[in-house]
């Protein structure tokens, strides 16, 4: 990118322009949604095939799930974790081309775009399944041009908007983390009851021998 891509006329780090024929059309007009979005979609799709309809999709939540159950069954996780690893960074390529080839004229590395965190963000929210990816999208989209919107018209810092996305983070992942802890009183429960019985079985095979 710094050598063989940049573009030597102008004075930031950028990329030679992206040629008219390679950029994505704008779709709806005013609301700058560009054709990136059917790729969106059907990526969403693909991977819902991909998770819920085939066998390795099946291993996926499986060892996302429960890594030592996923052992137990003889999955190899190893295989598993970084074929997973590989579709997701060829995801997130896509969806980075179809950032650039739509909404900019070059490529230009100026800091980071923090997309990864993004991403990050969507999955927590989502609970990662591929059908909510979209709703979480659009929500944290909704919240980030109304951080803009308050921020440019109001008196409200923009900071305050990271607030309130850190504050639903944590209520999702606290969901998350008491809905393990309400599967492990529940195990438990199922122990002792299971326990209970078999004590009292043995008890009455006892009583019957004498």
């Amino acid at each position: 990118m710094k050598y063989a891509m940049r573009d030597t006329t102008i004075g930031s780090l950028g990329s030679l322009p992206i040629p008219e024929n390679c950029k994505l059309p704008s779709i709806f007009g005013k609301f700058r949604i560009q054709a990136g979005f059917f790729v969106a979609i059907v990526a969403v799709i693909l991977v819902a095939i991909l998770f819920y309809k085939m066998v390795f999709g099946y291993k996926m939540r499986v060892v996302g799930s429960n890594p030592w159950f996923a052992k137990a069954c003889g999955i190899n996780m190893t295989g598993t974790i970084i074929a997973a690893q590989l579709i997701g960074g060829a995801l997130a390529g896509v969806g980075g081309t179809c950032e650039i080839l739509g909404n900019y004229d070059r490529y230009k590395w100026v800091v980071s775009t923090q997309h990864g965190f993004d991403g990050l963000m969507v999955a927590v929210l989502a609970r990662r399944n591929p059908i909510l990816v979209p709703i979480a999208a659009f929500l944290l989209a909704y919240i980030r041009i109304g951080a803009d919107v308050v921020n440019s018209k109001g008196d409200i810092p923009i900071e305050f908007i990271t607030v309130i996305q850190g504050i639903v983070i944590l209520m999702v992942a606290a969901e998350e983390f008491m809905g393990k802890f309400k599967k492990k009183l529940i195990y438990k429960v199922a122990e002792e009851e299971l326990a209970e019985k078999e004590k009292k079985a043995a008890e009455a095979a006892g009583s019957k021998e004498v």
